[in-house]
């Protein structure tokens, strides 16, 4: 489950919350022990895939009445951001009772993610429709604009850890990685889209994890 622990902001500068998404990912590990310290210890490098998905939609409606001038707006914005990204994890395992066929362990490690997606960024789709009379004639005017609200790292560094049981060659496990900053520091954009990149967007994760071990070692 990946987490948005800050807001994001619309074009007016209002807070948005942004839920968590839930997505199945997948991956590959592989475990060096280490003989010395009696396999309580382990080694380990992966590579794995997540991704998330936001879109928030909002409308809303403003009238006004003068005398001689009646209008009403209507407001409507699509806020939308997609990013896939393949990350290598590098850790370190302790595995509390190595002698036993039910082993607990715990790990923590860091992860470097890239991004597969080609445009990462998260964008403001914004319109407003108005429509009224002035003095009798009435009128219509209609505004669009596409507008950058976050620019996204296209790769960033990420730690993490988990704590599971192990049994023969099945293992589960429950990891956490704190929220890390996805935020370009910059208000540039080279997409000829207009670009007002709030200072700092982070996501971070809560994962279950299955794993089923091709090959191991003898106990």
């Amino acid at each position: 489950m990946m987490t948005f622990p800050e807001p994001l902001y619309d074009s007016y500068q209002n807070p948005l919350k942004v839920d968590p998404y839930t997505s199945i990912s997948g991956g590959a590990n592989f475990l060096f022990a280490m003989p010395a310290f009696f396999k309580s210890f382990k080694f380990g490098v992966g590579i794995g895939y997540d991704q998330y998905n936001i879109n928030m939609e909002k409308s809303w409606t403003s009238s006004h009445n003068y005398p001689g001038n009646t209008d009403t707006t209507q407001y409507h914005e699509i806020i939308t951001g997609k990013n896939s990204t393949l990350f290598t994890n590098l850790y370190v395992m302790w595995v509390m009772n190595p002698l036993s066929r039910t082993q607990v362990f715990i790990k923590a490690g860091m992860s470097y993610h890239f991004s597969l997606t080609n445009d990462p960024n998260i964008t403001s789709s914004y319109s407003q429709d108005v429509k009224g009379s002035h003095f009798g004639t009435p009128f219509e005017n209609y505004f669009q604009t596409e507008t950058i609200l976050v620019l996204i790292k296209s790769d960033y560094l990420s730690f993490f850890s988990a704590a599971g049981v192990s049994y023969g060659r099945h293992s589960f496990e429950i990891s956490y990685r704190p929220p890390s900053e996805l935020v370009i520091r910059s208000h540039e954009s080279s997409s000829g889209n207009s670009a007002v990149s709030q200072i700092s967007f982070k996501v971070g994760s809560i994962s279950a994890h299955y794993f089923f071990a091709l090959a191991g070692t003898k106990k």
